[in-house]
């Protein structure tokens, strides 16, 4: 439990509301992108 509360998502926390489905998957898919670069970032 205690890893889990520790895991970051590279998310921001907070609710969003879009005014569409490809906005929504638009800024998913960037926080995506951002954690998969910080990860090879950190294993380099």
């Amino acid at each position: 439990m205690t890893a889990n509360a520790a895991y970051l998502t590279r998310a921001p926390k907070g609710l969003y509301f879009y005014g569409s489905h490809e906005e929504m998957s638009r800024d998913r898919d960037r926080w995506t992108v951002d954690a998969v670069l910080a990860r090879q970032a950190e294993r380099a």
